[in-house]
């Protein structure tokens, strides 16, 4: 990736451009691009965006784009597999100690569960002799009139379920408190794929209206709506709070959609599509 960086920081460098300048003409931030310049894919909002950004910028620096997205490809492949061989090296290594360990710790297992079923089975034993006790009594007091317990433990309520059903009397089942969900404000994200002309209003402000180009990323909060309209609904993707929700439409479309807190409200009836350029 270093490699990568240098051949565009370069090639800006002769062609005299500032990353502002950059930003102007490619419509891709200038934060990205110096992500781009410096190496730094972890700055970049994913690899398929980094392969556009790449795409687009070396072509505006007057690169050839293909080797070098193929140079990108094959870092990004040997980043993946990386961490796979370094973990199978450690694992070959610490292999014999594991066991060492294991063969010393054995005994204190096998005592350890020992303890735990005795533990187990002296309160297995208790709780038989409560029960007992609880049942005898039931018994003894007269069918009506039946003694009000309050549950204290685990022990004791299923002790009081246990005396409940003997007399025929079914157990009210402990409530539930149920947390209230809360309602994130509107995020919304367009991944421009294709040429196309946009306008977007958040909570009744015009923010964006323009021709955008492939790469771009544009992201957008409201707290009442989002509202977006295009003419070439298959050149942009929508993402809603993090989750891919699709194109907006076909292509050459003219699509107007709407995003509240609760999500994409049915869109308007598409006019009739409009060249996207």
């Amino acid at each position: 990736m270093e490699e990568i960086a240098r051949t565009l920081k370069e090639a800006r460098h002769r062609l005299g451009l500032t990353l502002e300048e950059a930003e102007r003409s490619t419509r891709i931030r200038a934060y990205y691009l110096e992500a781009l310049e410096q190496g730094d894919t972890q700055s970049l909002p994913s690899q398929v965006q980094a392969r556009g950004f790449l795409k687009n910028y070396s072509e505006y620096l007057g690169l050839d784009s293909g080797p070098i997205l193929q140079r990108f490809s094959e870092v990004i492949h040997s980043r993946r597999t990386l961490p796979l061989r370094r973990a199978r090296q450690d694992e070959m290594t610490t292999r014999p100690s594991v066991r060492v360990k294991r063969r010393r710790i054995s005994a204190d297992l096998v005592i350890a569960a020992a303890i735990t079923l005795t533990v187990l089975a002296v309160m297995i034993w208790g709780f038989g002799l409560v029960a007992s006790s609880l049942r005898g009594r039931a018994q003894a007091a007269s069918p009506f009139l039946i003694p009000t317990f309050t549950p204290t433990s685990e022990v004791e309520r299923a002790a009081t379920e246990s005396v409940l059903l003997a007399v025929g009397q079914t157990p009210t089942p402990p409530s539930i408190d149920i947390p209230a969900v809360l309602t994130d404000a509107i995020d919304l994200r367009l991944l421009i794929e294709r040429r196309s002309w946009l306008s977007v209003e958040v909570d009744g402000e015009q923010v964006e209206r323009r021709r955008v180009a492939p790469g771009e990323l544009l992201e957008f909060q409201g707290e009442e709506f989002v509202k977006v309209t295009t003419g070439n609904g298959g050149g942009i993707r929508v993402f809603f709070r993090g989750e891919d929700q699709g194109l907006l439409g076909e292509l050459n479309e003219v699509v107007i959609r709407l995003w509240v807190r609760e999500g994409a409200i049915t869109p308007t009836p598409s006019a009739t599509p409009a060249s996207s350029g």
